[in-house]
């Protein structure tokens, strides 16, 4: 876990410079192992009211963990350029993915 904060840290830095980014995110690595026994487990969350990103680790390799950092980046990028904010709303059903403006969203984060 070390070496993934170390990694992580520096993923973070390079992205904020690139994008010049003034406003940092807080990172949160979580251990969840019932999580991890899930086929479809959670792997990261993005909140932009608080501007904090959500990373599980359980049964993860380091490089699928920064992966999901960076996509995480991304949606802290869109939400500084304005675009998650609460007029975008969710879906009528709460899914981001009936959303077609949240479902752009997503695919710029991929």
């Amino acid at each position: 876990m070390k070496n993934l904060q170390k990694l992580s840290d520096n993923l973070l830095s390079s992205f904020l410079s690139k994008y010049q980014l003034t406003e940092k995110p807080t990172v949160e690595f979580i251990e969840d192992l019932e999580n991890e026994k899930k086929s479809l487990a959670r792997t990261a969350a993005y909140e932009p009211a608080t501007m904090k990103i959500i990373v599980y680790t359980s049964g993860r390799h380091p490089k699928d963990v920064l992966r999901s950092l960076s996509h995480e980046l991304v949606h802290h990028m869109q939400n500084c350029r304005g675009d998650l904010g609460a007029e975008q709303g969710m879906a009528e059903d709460g899914y981001a993915q009936n959303n077609d403006y949240l479902r752009e969203m997503e695919r710029e984060a991929y």
